[in-house]
């Protein structure tokens, strides 16, 4: 019975610890090259945004290629045409995060916190009623930036997690970790 293994990593040097230095010779490695614009033309229109064509060359030359960082750009121009684009996907993704209604930034950053974050969860440890953390992770949800899956919230990409994680202060998060221990702890 064959086994695939699929990992990905940036270029550089494979790590000693890492899954190359399991493969040994049965590595094989493929090397995938930015996106092209009719590549990331067909990403948007997958997605049903389409961008000029000398907007989408920027999209592409601006990402260098990254399908994500593409992807956010172009939603940024699409929405906001002629508005200032952020040059880091970190830029982009803050400001996705702050189209959101006020309410959604802290059951997100609370989501972000968490491994299998629950609307349960989410209300326990920011002590909110239903229709409070309902409406936050519902608009989360319309903007494409997390969805409930089988009850756990899922964000559409790790890096909009760590966005909204750092939309809070460490002694916040530091409050969420202790009130989620203690909601666990009543659980159990």
């Amino acid at each position: 019975c064959p086994v695939v293994l699929l990992t990905a990593r940036r270029d550089g040097p494979p790590r000693s610890d890492g899954p190359d230095a399991m493969l040994g010779e049965f590595d094989t490695t493929v090397r995938l090259p930015p996106l092209t614009a009719d590549e990331i033309e067909q990403l948007l229109a997958a997605r049903e945004i389409s961008l000029p064509r000398a907007t989408l060359r920027r999209v592409q030359r601006i990402s260098g290629g990254h399908p994500l960082y593409a992807l956010e750009l172009a939603r940024q121009l699409d929405t906001t045409p002629g508005s200032f684009v952020p040059t880091s996907l970190a830029g982009l993704l803050d400001e996705r995060l702050r189209h959101l209604p006020a309410v959604a930034l802290p059951a997100l950053a609370a989501a972000a916190q968490m491994s299998a974050p629950t609307r349960t969860l989410i209300r326990a440890v920011l002590d909110r009623d239903t229709a409070v953390v309902d409406d936050a992770l519902d608009a989360a949800a319309d903007a494409g930036i997390a969805t409930d899956v089988d009850g756990v919230i899922v964000f559409v990409h790790p890096l909009l997690a760590e966005a909204a994680s750092a939309t809070a202060t460490s002694a916040w998060r530091r409050d969420v970790h202790r009130r989620l221990a203690a909601e666990i702890g009543r659980a159990h």
